[in-house]
């Protein structure tokens, strides 16, 4: 999964920041997970 990631072109503009780099793109899923994760790991 990560190396489709990041080997992978963002397409479509994301429907609430618009167009995007692929660096903007990965640290705002990576803040995502964060998030996800905050609730198993404390």
């Amino acid at each position: 999964a990560i190396e489709r990631v990041s080997c992978e072109t963002m397409q479509a503009p994301h429907p609430a920041f618009g167009s995007m780099t692929h660096q903007d793109w990965c640290q705002l899923h990576l803040r995502h997970c964060e998030m996800h994760l905050s609730f198993a790991i404390p």
